[in-house]
């Protein structure tokens, strides 16, 4: 199976347009895409949150499912991974997602908000639309992971 912008180049095409007109400069990691995974280096380049740098991995199936962005500049106590740095841009369940959301629009539109609401003090005070769903996360969702599994034959010798 082609990857999605084998697929559909013209929707690559459109994203790359879209962060330009919205003023947030990328570059494409050429091995990712060669690999058939899909990042995009992002920055922003204006307005309040000018100059953050930011990820943005597509999965497989694009745009069937959503991107993921990711942010390792700042630490949000809400609507980010404490360890992956993940941005919840987005509620976990599939009817938030459609197949014309865009990565520029979800940074525009959403990002302020997430900010907002990551950087708070007092949940209370928030509007509900700035709040996460009362939803519980998938156990081990925000642990670190305890087991690597290593492929090297020079690991353990003894075992070689």
């Amino acid at each position: 199976m082609k990857p999605w912008w084998q697929q559909w180049p013209k929707r690559l095409g459109s994203e790359l347009r879209q962060l330009k007109q919205a003023g947030i400069s990328y570059k494409l990691d050429r091995d990712s895409f060669k690999n058939g995974a899909g990042v995009l280096f992002l920055k922003l380049k204006e307005g309040p949150y000018a100059g953050l740098n930011l990820t943005a991995r597509f999965p497989d199936i694009y745009p069937y499912t959503r991107f993921e962005i990711f942010c390792d500049e700042i630490d949000l106590a809400y609507h980010q991974h404490p360890f992956a740095k993940c941005l919840c841009l987005i509620g976990r369940s599939s009817e938030n997602w459609h197949a014309n959301d865009t990565i520029a629009s979800f940074l525009l539109e959403r990002l302020p908000d997430v900010m907002i609401a990551g950087q708070t003090q007092d949940l209370g005070s928030l509007s509900s639309e700035l709040k996460e769903e009362p939803q519980g996360e998938p156990f081990g969702s925000n642990s670190r992971p305890s087991l690597y599994l290593l492929n090297h034959k020079g690991c353990f010798p003894e075992l070689s």
